[in-house]
C-alpha cells in the first residue's frame, strides 16, 4: 500500500487561526449581559463575526485568522457601546486571546472611548480604518434619537499646551463633521478639544501616551 502526498495550491490551503474569547458585563452592577458582538477586520472593514453572548454567562468564543488587526464592538440597547482593537499579528495559536468588556448604562455623564478612531500623525485627518467605528457611532445615535453628546479630543503631553489643544479640537471636529455628513442633526452634537489636560494614563511611557491620545463621547442630555 503506497502513501502519497502533495502540496495544496495556496488558495486551497487552510488559514492559520486562533481563538478569541471574552465576557460582557454591566459596568455598574457587574451583572453578566447578553449583548451583540461585532468583529471586523480593520484594514478591509469586512465583518468576520456577528454574534450574541450567552445569556447567563455573558461569554463568547470565536476563531479568527492570525496576522490581522481587528475591531471588536459590543452593544446592547440602553447601554453605551464599547469598542476594542486588538492585533493577532504576533499571537500564538495555542493560547486564546482574551478580554472582558464592561458596558455602561446610558445616563447623563456616561462616556465611552472610541478606541478605533485613528488619525494621521500630528494631523486631524481621519485614517480609513476609522470608518468601522464612525459608522457604529452613527448607528448608535440613530438608535437612540433623543441623546445629545459631546465629542472630546485628547492628546498626550508631547508638544505645547496651545498646539495640543488645537490638535485635539480639530480631531474632535473631524468626528463631528463625519456625523453631520451622515445625517446626525447638529443640535445633538457638540465638540471640544481638551489637549493634554485630562490624562487617563502616564505620559512617561509610549503605552501611556497612546492611551491618552483618544476620542471620547459623553452623554450631555438623554432627552427622555
Amino acid at each position: 500500500m503506497d502513501i502519497y502526498s502533495f502540496d495544496l495550491y495556496e488558495e486551497a490551503q487552510p488559514r492559520e487561526v486562533t481563538y478569541v474569547k471574552g465576557m460582557v458585563y454591566d459596568k455598574k452592577t457587574k451583572e453578566k449581559l447578553q449583548a451583540n458582538i461585532l468583529i471586523k477586520d480593520l484594514e478591509t472593514g469586512e465583518t468576520l463575526n456577528s454574534l450574541q453572548t450567552q445569556s447567563k454567562t455573558g461569554g463568547f468564543l470565536v476563531t479568527l485568522p492570525v496576522g490581522h488587526d481587528y475591531a471588536c464592538i459590543a452593544s446592547k440597547r440602553g447601554y453605551m457601546f464599547h469598542s476594542e482593537h486588538f492585533s493577532l499579528t504576533d499571537t500564538s495559536i495555542e493560547k486564546p486571546f482574551q478580554f472582558d468588556i464592561p458596558l455602561q448604562p446610558i445616563e447623563v455623564g456616561s462616556d465611552m472611548v472610541l478606541r478605533n478612531i485613528f488619525f494621521e500623525l500630528d494631523s486631524h485627518e481621519l485614517r480609513d480604518e476609522s470608518k468601522v467605528e464612525l459608522d457604529r457611532l452613527v448607528t448608535f445615535l440613530k438608535n437612540h434619537p433623543a441623546l445629545t453628546i459631546e465629542i472630546g479630543g485628547h492628546t498626550d503631553s508631547i508638544g505645547t499646551d496651545t498646539y495640543n489643544e488645537e490638535l485635539s479640537r480639530k480631531r474632535a471636529e473631524a468626528v463631528y463633521t463625519y456625523l453631520r455628513k451622515h445625517d446626525i442633526p447638529k443640535d445633538r452634537l457638540t465638540y471640544k478639544g481638551y489637549g493634554e489636560t485630562d490624562p487617563v494614563e502616564t505620559n512617561t511611557t509610549p503605552e501611556g501616551r497612546a492611551g491618552n491620545r483618544r476620542t471620547e463621547v459623553t452623554v450631555i442630555e438623554r432627552g427622555d
